[in-house]
């Protein structure tokens, strides 16, 4: 099945092995540190394996193999299998391997849901939220966030957390969203920090601690995290007005351009995608 991964291993001129990328070496340990489990019905190697199937697939753009991943997600879904079941509603909403169908790919993550697959909760947040596939809803993304985040999903937290600090599709509450916040954080997810700093430099939620306030937005300035900008422009503040550091007007001068070139970057980006 995976024949052009492990066709490339030996050069066919020189017969000798052909060094991997790093994605083809996750590929092939994936398929082969599974492969005999699957081949005995072990449900959890069955997923992996239609792991590595939609990453060859990606990889080489192979539609064949990426419809056999589909395949083996879809026996799994009907078994109730809630990570091949929102793997299924995101191939649907890309239209990948599949026509592209929104309502279907909200089914699938509703039907995660029900199981109590904390991804299916979160998945049908985003849903909500942006109104793909379902009419957008913000208390009802609220609601699905903060069902993920009370199965310990961190980005579910993290997005209850920025919904307690905006007040959407919730009553506005520093308390709840300082919590929330924190829980994302420790549980290794960073999408919200932008806001936990706010908090902690403003003492929303919580007492002030400017110096913790400033780690994070440090943090955020070498992070993809929601409010990037933002957080490099309060980051600029601290360092020009010496908030949780030191006064260091040439750090504040070097976040500055990083602003300026990020800018760049996405104008070159809308700009080639505009033509």
């Amino acid at each position: 099945m995976l024949n052009k991964l492990y066709n490339r291993q030996i050069n066919p001129n020189t017969m000798k092995p052909v060094k991997l990328s790093d994605a083809e070496l996750e590929i092939k340990v994936i398929y082969e540190d599974n492969i005999s489990l699957a081949k005995e019905g072990n449900l959890e190697a069955l997923f992996q394996i239609a792991e590595s199937f939609r990453l060859y697939a990606n990889y080489y753009d192979d539609e064949k193999v990426g419809s056999e991943a589909v395949t083996i997600y879809q026996n799994l879904g009907k078994q109730g299998n809630g990570k091949a079941l929102c793997q299924l509603g995101h191939f649907y909403m890309q239209g990948k391997y599949v026509v592209r169908d929104e309502k279907k790919a909200v089914e699938l993550y509703q039907r995660a849901a029900q199981i109590n697959y904390a991804d299916g909760y979160y998945f049908l947040g985003s849903c909500l939220a942006d109104g793909n596939g379902i009419p957008q809803d913000e208390v009802k993304s609220f609601q699905a966030y903060l069902r993920s985040a009370e199965l310990g999903d961190a980005m579910g937290m993290a997005k209850t957390g920025i919904m307690y600090y905006e007040g959407k599709g919730v009553m506005q509450d520093y308390s709840q969203a300082y919590a929330w916040l924190q829980n994302a954080y420790k549980n290794g997810e960073d999408w919200g920090i932008y806001y936990l700093a706010v908090c902690c430099l403003n003492g929303l939620g919580t007492s002030i601690n400017q110096k913790r306030g400033f780690q994070m937005l440090e943090r955020a300035n070498e992070l993809f995290c929601y409010e990037e900008d933002e957080a490099r422009k309060l980051l600029v503040i601290c360092y020009e007005k010496g908030i949780g550091t030191e006064k260091n007007m040439e750090k504040a001068q070097e976040v500055r351009d990083k602003i300026e070139d990020m800018q760049k970057t996405w104008d070159r980006l809308i700009s080639a995608f505009s033509k």
